[in-house]
């Protein structure tokens, strides 16, 4: 192997063990990891710097927060709908019953 063909080797290797590095601290991010850019208007920026504040936590890390806990409540209605399909009308009165007004408030969310 060439010395061009070489270094194109061992940049990949530095490349691959930058991209599997430990956490930066505090950062939330792994090495290279894909990322998003969100734009907000002032007063969205400014309720996020708020919120972020009240939690004493950086905007950043409320941003992910917040976004991974709508990705987790979708996925809990999304299993609670298809739950409510496979019972028959006894089992859901049952499960109403025994859930209590969380489940009442959660079939008026999402439908019936």
């Amino acid at each position: 192997m060439g010395a061009g063909g070489r270094r194109r080797a061992e940049y990949r290797r530095v490349s691959d063990a930058k991209r599997y590095q430990n956490p930066v601290p505090d950062s939330g991010t792994v090495g290279d990891m894909p990322g998003l850019t969100i734009t907000f208007t002032d007063e969205e920026l400014a309720a996020l710097r708020e919120s972020a504040g009240r939690e004493q936590i950086s905007m950043k890390a409320y941003a992910h927060a917040t976004l991974m806990a709508r990705i987790q409540d979708e996925a809990l209605r999304a299993g609670y709908r298809r739950l409510r399909a496979e019972l028959d009308p006894d089992q859901e009165q049952a499960l109403r019953e025994a859930a209590g007004a969380a489940a009442g408030r959660i079939t008026a969310e999402v439908g019936a």
